[in-house]
Parts: C-alpha cells; sequence; structure tokens
C-alpha cells in the first residue's frame, strides 16, 4: 500500500512526476517518534491516505458483476440506535491504527480510528450480527455512510430531519404589500430568496433516535420549537396580521393581533403541501413512497439511485408526521375534513400502510390505516368504538 502511495497517490496529490521504482523503494514509512519530530508533508499526506483508505475499506466492498460501485457494508446490517443496547452483540473500540482482536490494537503510525468488534461468538447458526451506529437521522446516517437502513424507515418512531422552504405565492408582493414587505425585511426575512427558493424558511432536525424528546414530539405535547417561531411570525405578518399590527410591528418590532388560527394552520398546511411536492418533481414516475420503495428494491438501478428513494420516502414520510401534528394542534379551528390525507390514524404516515382487519365491508376511506403495530395497539381505545366487523 506505501508503494501505490508513492507511485500514484503522492504525485497526484503534489504536483509531481511519476517516481523512480528506486525511489519508490526506498520510502520507508517513519516512526512515530520520528513523524513527530519531522512533521513533513509527506508524511501528513500520508496519514490523510491511510485514514481514507481505511474509512473506505472498512465500511464497504466491491460490487458484483463487474459493478465498478463501492456498497456500504451498512446496507447488510441492521442498524439499530444506541437505545436497543440490549439486542447489539457488537462493541465499538477507540485507539490507533492498526486493530489487532477486538479492542486491542498496535499503533503503527499514530494514527487515530475505531474498529467494530463482536462481544460474543457469531458463528454459530441461527446467529445474527447486529450494530449500533450511534444516534442518528436517516439524513445523518445516509451523509455519514452512505446509506439508508430499512430498520429505521419501518420504525414508528422514525423521524427524519427537513428543510421548510415557502411557496412563492405566499410570499407578499411588494407593489401590492409594500408594508408588510417593509415589516418582514426589517425582521431579517430574505424575500427574494424565498421567491427564487434559494433559502429555506426554517430546519426542522429530527429524532435521532436516542430517546430523548425530538421538536415533533416537543410541538405535539403543546411546546413550540424555537425553530418554528420565525414561520409564524413570518405568516401571521404577512397574510394575517391587519395594518395596525403590522405598522406596529415596523414602529416597535412588537407583534400584537388577533390570530385566525384556522387561516394559520391552512396556511402551514400549504408550506408542508408544498414542500411534499418538491420532493416529487413533474418528471419523476414515482409519487408515493410505496412505489419509491418499490422501485429501490429493483436489481436493474444503481444502489445510489436506491439510497436516494429511501431516503425521499423518509423526507416525505416525515413532512406527513409534521402535517398531521398541525392539524392536531389546530383540529379545534376547522372541520375534520381538512386534513385531507389517508396516513396512519396516529402519525400521519403513508407508509408503511397497514389496515384494521376488523374494519371489513368499509370504504377505503373508512377503514382505519396505520403505520405500525405499535400505533394500532396504541390508538385501539378509541378505534374500537368504530371498528364493528360486518357480515
Amino acid at each position: 500500500m506505501r508503494r501505490v502511495f508513492v507511485d500514484a497517490v503522492l504525485p497526484a496529490l503534489t504536483g509531481d512526476g511519476l517516481r523512480a521504482p528506486l525511489e519508490a523503494a526506498d520510502f520507508i514509512l517513519p516512526s512515530v517518534i520520528e513523524r513527530e519530530k519531522a512533521g513533513s508533508e509527506r508524511d501528513a499526506l500520508w496519514s490523510s491516505f491511510l485514514y481514507g483508505y481505511s474509512i473506505a475499506f472498512s465500511r464497504s466492498h466491491h460490487g458484483t458483476d463487474g459493478d465498478p460501485e463501492l456498497i456500504p457494508l451498512v446496507e447488510l446490517f441492521n442498524g439499530l440506535p444506541s437505545a436497543c443496547g440490549d439486542g447489539i452483540n457488537v462493541d465499538l473500540a477507540f485507539g490507533m491504527w492498526p486493530f489487532i482482536r477486538g479492542p486491542m490494537y498496535e499503533n503503527q503510525c499514530n494514527l487515530g480510528c475505531s474498529a467494530v468488534y463482536a462481544k460474543r461468538g457469531i458463528t454459530e447458526g441461527g446467529t445474527s450480527l447486529i450494530i449500533s451506529y450511534g444516534d442518528l437521522t436517516p439524513s445523518d446516517f445516509l451523509v455519514k455512510y452512505g446509506a439508508v437502513p430499512p430498520q429505521q424507515l419501518k420504525s414508528h418512531t422514525m423521524t427524519d430531519s427537513v428543510n421548510l422552504w415557502v411557496p412563492p405565492g405566499i410570499v407578499p408582493d411588494p407593489k401590492k404589500d409594500e408594508m408588510r414587505c417593509v415589516a418582514l425585511e426589517k425582521a431579517h426575512f430574505p424575500l427574494e430568496d424565498f421567491r427564487q427558493g434559494t433559502h429555506r424558511m426554517t430546519f426542522l432536525a429530527g429524532d435521532n433516535g436516542s430517546g430523548r424528546d425530538d421538536l415533533l414530539t416537543s410541538f405535539i405535547n403543546g411546546q413550540e420549537p424555537r425553530e418554528l417561531g420565525p414561520l409564524r411570525q413570518f405568516l401571521v405578518i404577512a397574510h394575517i396580521a391587519d395594518d395596525a399590527a403590522v405598522q406596529l410591528n415596523i414602529d416597535s418590532g412588537r407583534l400584537r393581533c388577533n390570530v385566525n388560527q384556522a387561516k394559520l394552520c391552512s396556511l402551514y398546511l400549504k408550506i408542508i403541501d408544498y414542500n411534499l411536492e418538491l420532493l416529487t418533481p413533474p418528471s419523476t414516475d414515482s409519487t408515493t413512497s410505496a412505489a419509491d420503495i418499490e422501485r429501490s428494491k429493483d436489481p436493474k438501478i444503481s444502489s445510489s439511485e436506491a439510497v436516494a428513494l429511501i431516503s425521499r420516502t423518509c423526507q416525505r414520510e416525515t413532512l406527513m408526521k409534521w402535517r398531521r401534528a398541525y392539524f392536531r394542534n389546530y383540529s379545534r379551528a376547522f372541520p375534520s375534513d381538512e386534513i385531507n390525507d389517508k396516513g396512519c390514524r396516529v402519525c400521519g404516515r403513508t407508509y408503511p400502510h397497514l389496515t384494521c382487519a376488523r374494519c371489513k365491508g368499509r370504504s377505503d376511506a373508512e377503514v382505519a390505516a396505520y403505520c405500525s403495530r405499535a400505533h394500532q395497539k396504541m390508538d385501539w381505545k378509541t378505534h374500537k368504538h368504530q371498528c364493528q366487523a360486518k357480515d
């Protein structure tokens, strides 16, 4: 590996021509003490190369049938969060490269790294390998490991991190609503960027599986996360506050007005629906999460496209959960038919889509839908009064 580094990698990084074989043969990895004293650029490049090489080949393997892609090993594992510690039979060790056995390692080049090792035997028939990759949202998992484990998508607690973008039609027109535009710009809202779609309104962090309350859970429990404050302020100034309240906001920075809750919630839902549409451009064949997951199983598509489809499903289902949460928090403000979705009765997700087996002889709109057994059990006390099997 050192020869590959000297012959090919180092010349490419430094801009030098290919080195002669003798010069390559003369290259010897300095000891730890010599490296600390020398601190040369070549030593630093070697450490970086070794680290990158270790990362790539410890987390991926070659494809089959001539496929040039590196397929992440994480796609083969469960990827449970650390909160499920009882079922995890491997552990993570931190030390210096290379590791020998379990948490034991040597220190050949002063390169800090980590390794996964089994805490008990997994060679017996019927045993399985269960690995925790830490507390990560699906998006974080995708960025860090290049994959999204199906285990995360199937979990009823899955909540991904999402960006909320503003529909151009919601941004006030400076020619018609000059005063509102002045108030919003004074509050540091980039209206032109909103119109062009180059600046998000807010970022909503997802549940990383650690067991701690995430933003969505806090919102469902009646606590508005600070990330949603700017969105509410924007909508009130742009569409709900009267002229006197807008002028007061310009003069003093304070915002006092009677908020029409039904109108505010309708605006919230419009923003979420707009973000759902962004996930499904007109040129896309897959328009639902079920279609995306089905396509991701097609062996003809690349692993990168399959992962992207799963990730899009996580984003879509998270937005559906936020949509249901908004409706529930403002349900007293308008009729129930405003919800306009056929998702899980508990959280609003449309995938996985399970139905109540006892809802026989009913139309699709009347059949109770759930994303998991856990949510069906959670809703049973409410649903059992409506669920009556028909002969």
